[in-house]
């Protein structure tokens, strides 16, 4: 009995042993296929794990065979509804695997129908799907992160915008493009963290208003103290000036407790942008006329241009397109204002100008025909979005678009900056062609604000930079330029023209608005063009001011007193030694023949002599497209018209 007993309790103890061993295996094989289900529990808490050690943020004991034995083993997947850019970048990696192996893998959306569960098959999921997977990762993403990761047999990627996108695109592009031609397996390797991170501007520490300090510490008097400079704004002039003083006052602005916003120094001018919670103070030197120009405009009215560092976005892949717009004339004859639209990387624009506010067909609004033009450009029907608008000057063949925009289109865009300096009242007076108009913008932009469609209003000053994706726009004139201690008023109002140069993977385009020779003498000289190979005036493209028009073009053969900039931005001083580049002219053609009536772009441009005569490009009555491609080149397709100009033919937009 007893040795029985015995034997029973090791038969029980041995059960016992088996049952604990068995469990201990089960919970071992639970953790190891647990390890995803944690994962995903993780990224939905919003830990995802450490940046800097990519194989955290993923499943990293699993891989997915994409490409075997001449298949696809995975799909990729978008979401039925996507966005754009989630489209985009969906047929984007499509081509990039046809590229690589020669045959396109499968796509799909994760629409199903009610009642039917997702698809649970190896598969790349692309940005926000209905994949758990999907979620899980989007909702631990962090400001500025994209990131591709495995999860079970999914590769998610995700990203929190566009710019993070292309980036994370980029990686995987180089990491596609190494893979071997028959096979490509998804592993640890593939899982990429990407964040972009922007400098933005502390306001934190800045003091409310601060009395301007007398520039008497410099040794100079004000010539001008506080005289209007419109829209609040204040100008204060002292002359007889150097670099000396400059940089004397500016350490008075510091020790006032003015903070620092932005330097810059083009040429031997140089400027400085202060700034308190209620002021900005943009000081100019300019070294040809030995004078310093303080500008004070509220805050109240007036936003900041931006810094450099605020600006994400991806190295861009694809070409900026400048597009000079051949708008609807007027009465049959070459008038017809001007315009251009800038398209970015970042599928957002520019636009200088837009035109007259009608056209000759009646009840036409250029306004419409803008946000036609942006749709058409974007390739979709969403609401474009303008990261900046410049208005050159207050005419109707100019200004006159952007208040049709905002007559009838208001809630159709997005405008994060309006850019412009629209001269005091004493100013406008002053002229025939600019009194009487100076509620015509602020009215406009009321009924942009009222309608949530404008952002922000800039006030452009020379020496201001603005930094949008690839794009660097740089203010070279403005009234300010004229404004001086006599109070000397405008001669016309084409001479308080904004005059921008754009610069994109490192081509350049002069664009002069109307300037006469009023503002254009002061920018040639302040900025040193003649026969300056170097000279900050030199482009590849010079919009040809006001059209072309035979008033502000003279004495062309020495450029001895040549206002359009032409011979300046060429680096050369006569025709002969001019270098060969575009002349970009915003006119029509009267009735399909040479321009013709008060703006006239052959009988009367003097200033386009200095030309080759093939390089006349003229906008007629059809957008003309130049683009700015990534390697530094720059195309654009033209027709020879039968005097001999060229006129845009590119017709997509």
């Amino acid at each position: 009995m007893k040795t029985k007993n015995i034997l029973i309790k090791l038969v029980a103890l041995l059960l016992v042993s088996i049952m604990l061993f068995t469990a201990l295996i089960s919970c071992s094989k639970l953790d190891d296929e647990g390890g995803e289900s944690s994962d995903v529990t993780d990224e939905a808490t919003g830990d995802v794990g450490d940046d800097e050690n990519d194989e955290n943020n993923g499943d990293t004991n699993s891989s997915i065979v994409l490409f075997e034995d001449g298949e696809y083993k995975a799909s990729v997947v978008r979401h039925e509804l996507a966005e754009s850019f989630d489209k985009t970048f969906y047929t984007d990696l499509r081509a990039l695997f046809n590229k690589r192996v020669g045959k396109n893998p499968s796509m799909a959306t994760d629409f199903v129908a009610s009642g039917q569960e997702l698809n649970d098959g190896p598969a790349i999921l692309v940005g926000d799907t209905d994949y758990p997977e999907s979620k899980a990762v989007i909702k631990g993403l962090k400001d500025g992160q994209a990131k591709a990761v495995i999860k079970g047999n999914k590769y998610v990627i995700a990203y929190t915008s566009e710019a993070s996108g292309l980036e994370l695109f980029e990686k995987l592009k180089t990491l596609i493009n190494k893979q071997p031609k028959d096979k490509i397996v998804i592993d640890s390797k593939w899982n990429i963290t990407v964040k972009l991170e922007a400098v933005k501007f502390d306001e934190s520490g800045l003091k409310t208003s601060i009395s301007l300090p007398d520039i008497s510490s410099t040794g100079l008097k004000w010539n001008t103290n506080g005289r209007d400079a419109g829209h609040g704004s204040k100008i204060y002039i002292a002359n007889n000036a150097n670099s000396t003083h400059f940089s004397k006052y500016v350490a008075a602005l510091k020790s006032a407790g003015f903070t620092q916003y932005t330097t810059n120094k083009l040429h031997n001018n140089e400027f400085a942008t202060f700034v308190t919670k209620e002021q900005i103070v943009n000081v100019m030197f300019f070294a040809a006329k030995s004078v310093i120009k303080v500008v004070v405009d509220p805050r109240s009215t007036f936003g900041l241009p931006g810094l450099k560092g605020e600006e994400v976005y991806a190295t861009p892949t694809v070409a900026t397109e400048f597009v000079q717009l051949g708008m609807k004339q007027v009465s049959g004859s070459s008038e017809n204002g001007m315009g251009y639209i800038v398209k970015l990387s970042n599928g957002k624009f520019v636009v200088v100008d837009a035109g007259f506010a009608w056209d000759s067909g009646g009840g036409g609004n250029s306004g419409r025909f803008i946000v036609d033009t942006m749709k058409k450009m974007q390739g979709n029907n969403e609401k474009p979005v303008i990261a900046a608008f410049i208005i050159t000057h207050i005419h109707t063949d100019h200004a006159g678009g952007f208040m049709g925009l905002a007559n009838a289109c208001a809630n159709q865009v997005i405008i994060e900056k309006l850019i412009y300096n629209q001269p005091s009242d004493a100013q406008m007076n002053a002229v025939s062609n600019m009194s009487g108009r100076k509620s015509w913008v602020p009215n406009a932009i009321n009924k942009l604000k009222n309608a949530g469609s404008l952002k922000s209003v800039v006030k452009a000053h020379p020496g201001q930079q603005f930094f949008i994706a690839e794009l660097t726009i740089t203010v070279l004139g403005t009234i300010d330029v004229i404004e001086d201690s006599n109070h000397t008023k405008m001669k016309n109002g084409n001479d308080s023209s904004v005059v921008t140069i754009f610069e994109m993977h490192g081509g350049k385009v002069l664009l002069l608005g109307d300037a006469e020779p009023q503002e254009s003498k002061i920018i040639r000289d302040i900025y040193g063009g003649m026969g300056n190979k170097n000279s900050v005036l030199k482009a590849d493209f010079v919009q040809v001011a006001h059209h072309g028009y035979g008033n502000t073009n003279t004495d062309y053969a020495s450029g001895n007193d040549q206002n359009a900039l032409n011979v300046m931005a060429s680096g050369g001083t006569t025709a002969a030694n001019s270098s060969p580049i575009y002349a970009l002219v915003p006119v029509g053609l009267a009735n399909g023949k040479d321009p013709a009536g008060y703006y006239d772009a052959v009988g009367h441009m003097g200033a386009m002599k200095i030309f080759a005569t093939d390089h006349r490009l003229v906008a007629a009555d059809k957008n003309l497209t130049i683009k700015f491609h990534p390697n530094g080149t720059q195309t654009v397709e033209k027709t020879k018209h039968s005097s001999g100009f060229y006129v845009g033919t590119w017709t997509t937009y």
